[in-house]
């Protein structure tokens, strides 16, 4: 692995990411006003949003994560060698054994997700409408150092997705949203 794959692993999944951003926009228009309402109370007009106005939007915040778990652009991570022997769970893992994380099995998982197989913000939010960051079973970007990596791309990505202009009222000549299938 080398840079060239680092940012062509990263402009991929930004521009993957966005691309489902605006089909999940188009398909759950009630989510779409919402995000555009939270960002109209906290964000001043004409203010660009920022990474210190993230605590402000968690519900913006909890899309781009729900969108990264439902869609699991890495559904496994890359193959990882175990450098020495290890004991994992009850299970002899030797030194040298390629291992690959499964991030689509815990992206399903009834034991991370209130609603596992179903586009839900809800995942990522609390009882007070807090974002959940650092949510066990959530590996959006792998594990490793493609994980640190990955986070930097998610960043951009957010500030990407705030700065664009919502259009809440999509034009009448448009399929219905309900009749659009994600899956």
């Amino acid at each position: 692995m080398n840079v060239y794959d680092f940012f062509l692993g990263g402009s991929e999944t930004t521009s993957s990411t966005l691309r489902w951003f605006f089909l999940y926009m188009a398909r759950y228009q009630e989510i779409q006003k919402k995000v555009q309402k939270e960002i109209d109370e906290n964000i001043p007009t004409g203010q660009q949003i920022s990474l210190q106005d993230k605590d402000r939007l968690p519900y913006l915040e909890a899309l781009s994560f729900e969108i990264n778990r439902k869609v699991s652009l890495l559904p496994t991570s890359f193959p990882h060698e175990v450098t020495k022997n290890t004991l994992f769970q009850g299970y002899k893992i030797p030194k040298g054994t390629w291992i690959v994380a499964n991030a689509e099995s815990c992206h399903r998982n009834p034991k991370y997700w209130k609603h596992p197989n179903k586009f839900s913000l809800e995942n990522f939010l609390d009882e007070d409408g807090k974002v959940i960051r650092n949510k066990e079973g959530y590996l959006p970007f792998s594990l490793g150092i493609a994980f640190e990596k990955g986070v930097e791309c998610a960043l951009d990505v957010d500030l990407t997705l705030n700065e664009l202009e919502y259009c809440a009222e999509p034009p009448n000549d448009l399929p219905k949203a309900e009749d659009v299938n994600l899956e």
